[in-house]
């Protein structure tokens, strides 16, 4: 009698092992927006950029008259770097200055800006302040 039971279940914990091992469930995901600010005034032209470089993703969204920004999309969660696009010449990629607060160059790539951001599950609601 216990070879048959022992018969029956196997299949069972075979298919559920499989299973599990098939299944991943997402990484965690959350909602970003926020304000870019040098020296108090809003920084109104350009876009917002976050940056996980341990993975490769990111996640852009332009600045409104009063430097708010809006991720369109959930990202995962991380610890992302920022940086600042200005705003560009159009079909050229250059970037031009067009009134508003300058942004320094520095904070126009991950690499010098020298900015991250958390990004946690949930809401977040980020306040990016350029220093110089």
């Amino acid at each position: 009698m216990p070879r048959a039971r022992f018969c029956f279940c196997a299949p069972w914990l075979l298919v559920g092992l499989l299973a599990a091992v098939g299944c991943s469930s997402p990484p965690p995901v959350g909602t970003v927006s926020g304000k870019v600010v040098r020296k108090g005034e809003p920084v109104t032209t350009g876009s917002a950029n976050l940056y996980l470089k341990a993975k490769g993703i990111g996640a852009t969204a332009p600045l409104d008259a009063a430097g708010r920004f809006t991720i369109p999309d959930p990202i995962e969660v991380g610890i992302y770097d920022v940086y600042i696009s200005p705003p560009q010449s159009p079909g050229t990629g250059i970037a031009v200055a067009k009134g508003g607060t300058p942004v320094p160059t520095k904070y126009w790539q991950a690499e010098t800006s020298g900015l991250t951001a958390e990004v946690k599950a949930g809401a977040n609601e980020l306040l990016i302040e350029l220093k110089d």
